[in-house]
């Protein structure tokens, strides 16, 4: 090889090791870069999901025994009245609790199901609405029974307590259940 082509190629190999493998390398480098912010994203946004939607679950959780609790208790202090001594007013009590607890409940609980809707699958969020419906209709039944008598009153009062306390119950734990193994929240 002659000097000229010599010293071409050792320009030609300085240039590319001098200019291009850096370019080449911080593309590289900024490929890579990109990739991770991507994937940073996307984790963050998955985390968001999860706390998204273990909050769902942990605030519809306790509404929902909110709500239940507040029936019991009604339906269990309308099976006492005539019976003992101040379950009139313990009745009372419990029927006004209920009642200015009622609509602030039901409208939290179908505020979150509604949330379900985009953090759930469409059978969780079914769910969810159905159990908020069994709720509308045990509304329902406390006003009709409230317009009974005293002695059918405290039947019907105490068949709401018993199927609340079986049921309703069931049902609520079923629900929970099935939407925590859903969201893979469930250990």
């Amino acid at each position: 090889m002659k000097l000229t082509e010599q010293l071409t190629l050792l320009l030609a190999t300085a240039f590319l090791t001098g200019i291009v493998a850096p370019y080449v390398l911080k593309s590289v480098d900024h490929r890579r870069s990109k990739e991770q912010q991507i994937s940073d994203e996307a984790k963050a946004r998955q985390n968001a999901i999860i706390q998204a939607q273990e909050r769902l679950l942990d605030e519809i959780g306790s509404l929902f025994w909110e709500i239940r609790y507040a029936i019991i208790r009604l339906t269990y202090y309308g099976t006492k009245v005539e019976m003992e001594t101040d379950a009139q007013a313990r009745f009372e009590q419990a029927f006004t609790d209920y009642h200015e607890r009622l609509w602030p409940l039901l409208h939290q609980i179908r505020v979150r199901v509604s949330t379900s809707r985009r953090l759930a699958s469409e059978n969780c969020y079914q769910q969810l609405l159905s159990l908020y419906e069994r709720f509308i209709e045990t509304d329902r039944e406390l006003a009709k029974a409230q317009r009974m008598e005293v002695p059918q009153r405290r039947i019907a009062y105490l068949d709401m307590n018993s199927a609340i306390y079986h049921d309703l119950t069931m049902r609520i734990d079923d629900v929970l259940d099935g939407l925590a193994c859903e969201l893979r929240l469930k250990i």
